[in-house]
């Protein structure tokens, strides 16, 4: 297999970090491509969650600006997306937290919001990185998630643009299918 260059590419999280796996921290992730990839990484030192205060007042640390400044220049942009009910408890919401925005109709979480099935934000990320606003504008979007049990979420979160890259499973792709004709029977 033919080892891939790119110098002039960075790979940088579009998040903090999150839980607890080392494997799937978004430091880790980058730092892994980007040595895979023979490129330039940045690394962003601050949890996902962290007040938005102390954001504030680190946004201009050198090491951080940097990085923010990147997100501004993403042209491919890839994350994974999940369940609202399983990101909800992994992102340690209170359980009033979690009941509201369930009842409030949340199927999906993507880059840390929640939306309904119609790919409506139901709450707004209090976490740093890519929002809405920018998931939209990057030119190239690729979605990752895979089971049977994220169907409403994969479908939720393809509703928020049309040009969007979806990487699945086949058991997903099929409850997929049944979904939409399930939804489009009780129009």
């Amino acid at each position: 297999m033919r080892e891939a260059f790119y110098p002039d590419v960075y790979v940088i999280p579009a998040r903090g970090g999150i839980g607890k796996s080392h494997s799937t921290q978004a430091n880790n992730v980058v730092a892994e491509m980007g040595l895979k990839l023979h490129s330039n990484y940045e690394l962003l030192h601050l949890p996902d969650n962290i007040d938005q205060r102390l954001l504030e007042a680190l946004k201009d640390y050198p090491e951080i600006k940097r990085v923010f400044n990147k997100m501004d220049n993403i042209d491919i942009f890839i994350f994974g997306l999940g369940r609202a009910d399983v990101l909800a408890d992994w992102r340690n919401l209170s359980t009033a937290e979690k009941r509201k925005i369930l009842e409030q109709g949340a199927v999906a979480e993507a880059f840390g919001h929640y939306f309904d099935i119609n790919g409506q934000v139901i709450s707004p990320s209090s976490t740093i990185g890519i929002g809405t606003d920018n998931f939209k504008k990057i030119p190239h979007a690729i979605a990752v998630a895979g089971g049977v049990t994220k169907a409403e979420a994969i479908i939720a979160v393809s509703r928020i643009r049309e040009n969007m890259v979806l990487i699945t499973d086949e058991s997903a792709a099929r409850e997929i299918l049944r979904k939409l004709q399930t939804m489009s029977d009780t129009k």
